[in-house]
């Protein structure tokens, strides 16, 4: 199973609930819904949930953990998603596609 790095996890967290919070308080441009559509895919990818709800209980957990762990985890046969996504300085601003795994393999938001 991969697992997301905890730098990934927090900025899809924070992004998502950037979004979120903008599209409950005004009427935004389909673009931001979409922004919104796309980081909650990466959310339920990186966490292995499949809804969204799943999703940012996972990544809260995760991130829970890695803050109390003292030492990195055996991650055994597991692959480490390291590509970091940037949180969006303004609602104006792109969100740009997360990729997963290595160089090589498909991205999250092809097809």
């Amino acid at each position: 199973m991969l697992m997301a790095h905890p730098t990934v996890l927090r900025n899809l967290l924070q992004t998502y609930e950037a979004l979120s919070a903008l599209a409950r308080e005004q009427v935004v441009a389909p673009r931001t819904h979409r922004q919104l559509q796309e980081v909650a895919y990466a959310l339920c990818v990186s966490t292995g949930a499949d809804d969204i709800g799943h999703a940012l209980a996972e990544a809260r957990r995760r991130l829970d953990g890695e803050i109390s762990a003292t030492a990195r985890p055996d991650l055994g046969d597991r692959e480490v998603i390291t590509s970091a996504v940037a949180v969006a300085p303004s609602p104006a601003a792109a969100v740009p596609s997360p990729a997963v795994g290595r160089a090589g393999r498909e991205s999250v938001g092809s097809g």
